[in-house]
């Protein structure tokens, strides 16, 4: 995200989309504030760089929906040539297939009645839907294979056998677990064993070599785990299935990808998220997008605006942006760009920063008197995507000269 060289705004007529959106400059007084704005030159580039990235490997993706939950992303995901889509519970699950999605993978544990029943409706309904989701423990296969019992599918539920690091979120610890957990599918009357799942995102926070040297690690797991699964012809080979998540997927690819003249029938499914809008903050730190030789040219497509409400002490400004706007599990947003309150004039935002958010104002602290004025709009970067849609119902989309050009809407 380029804030700081953006143009200023030209004179011209307003006009109107189908959709209702107004095609106006949208710093020039008639969008509300606070807005969170998406970039469309960066949301291109980013659908069509991972697009590409798997197509240039022979990897398939499923993207990870929870990230934005709008079925207008969605469907651009799908038209550049997701296979399909990942959630990560049953209300996610009923909201993405009601976007039109045919294959969805549940990148989770389903132990839940209530899903697990919609879930067999869907399938029994519509024999053109297709569904996967993860087990872990022999307990979470019984649990599900008693529920389908009770409520039998028309054709088996495909699982994915999930593995996870030490001090990790869920998924099996050893091989002798993961193969008791594949062993309890293959006794099953309603599953069967499609393949082997990781998340990569819980290794690190960082581009460090020993989070290089641990997402690899965790990769020969995987791989040593599918091979025993094969061995023990729990899973046949030809259809084995490994699914990895988390954003250092390029990693992954790479360590999979060397090790396919071996094993040329192993089909690697990836779950990116974070991809479609990038960041400035925990994606930038974690994905390879800075170097020439990065693998993927991902650029940050979301914009948080919010204008100076008061400026109460000489080096302080209190913003109307705050926890209901902005993501701040990871960081604070990160103020880059101020513009006047016509949007006209531009300047930068550098040594400015944010401390503090309450539910509805943020700190802005500068040096003494070089803040903005009251009024003044502060344009800021935000880390991690996947809590910054969810705080908004809908999204302005805008070209490079900042003129709206669309909306998507979220449904979280």
């Amino acid at each position: 995200m380029n804030l700081e060289h953006a143009p200023s705004p030209s004179p011209g007529a307003r006009s109107r989309h189908d959709d209702g959106t107004s095609r106006c400059f949208v710093l020039g007084g008639e969008v509300m504030s606070p807005v969170m704005l998406l970039r469309e030159s960066a949301l291109q580039n980013n659908i069509e760089n991972m697009a590409e990235f798997a197509d240039r490997h022979g990897v398939l993706i499923a993207p990870h929906a929870k990230t934005t939950m709008s079925g207008e992303l969605v469907r651009r995901q799908l038209g550049a040539g997701a296979w399909g889509m990942s959630v990560a519970n049953g209300a996610q699950l009923r909201i993405v297939r009601s976007f039109g999605v045919k294959r969805l993978l549940l990148a989770n544990q389903l132990v839940d009645t209530a899903t697990i029943r919609w879930m067999v409706d869907d399938l029994n309904s519509h024999p053109e839907n297709e569904f996967c989701c993860f087990v872990d423990s022999v307990e979470g296969v019984d649990l599900l294979e008693n529920v389908l019992r009770s409520t039998p599918p028309r054709r088996r539920v495909r699982v994915l056998v999930e593995l996870g690091p030490t001090a990790g979120r869920a998924g099996c610890r050893t091989i002798d677990q993961a193969l008791l957990v594949g062993e309890a599918v293959d006794r099953a009357s309603h599953l069967a064993l499609a393949g082997v799942a990781g998340y990569d995102g819980v290794v690190g926070e960082n581009r460090s070599q020993d989070t290089v040297r641990a997402v690899h690690s965790f990769c020969d797991f995987v791989d040593q785990v599918t091979t025993r699964l094969e061995r023990l012809e729990l899973l046949r080979p030809g259809t084995s299935m490994i699914s990895m998540g988390g954003a250092f997927f390029d990693l992954v690819t790479e360590h999979f990808v060397a090790l396919r003249a071996d094993r040329p029938e192993r089909i690697l499914l990836l779950r990116p998220g974070g991809y479609i809008s990038h960041d400035q903050g925990l994606y930038a730190r974690v994905t390879a997008v800075g170097a020439e030789s990065s693998p993927v040219r991902l650029e940050s497509a979301l914009e948080l605006w919010g204008r100076v409400l008061s400026r109460p002490e000489p080096n302080l400004a209190i913003l109307d942006i705050g926890r209901r706007n902005a993501p701040y599990d990871q960081d604070l947003p990160t103020p880059v760009t101020i513009r006047s309150a016509d949007g006209s004039e531009i300047r930068s935002a550098h040594g400015m920063r944010i401390t503090q958010l309450s539910d509805q104002h943020s700190y802005l602290r500068f040096e003494e008197n070089a803040g903005p004025a009251v009024g003044e709009w502060v344009g800021c970067a935000v880390s991690h995507p996947c809590t910054a849609f969810d705080k908004w119902r809908e999204l302005l989309v805008i070209d490079d000269d900042y003129t709206v050009v669309g909306r998507v809407t979220t449904r979280f």
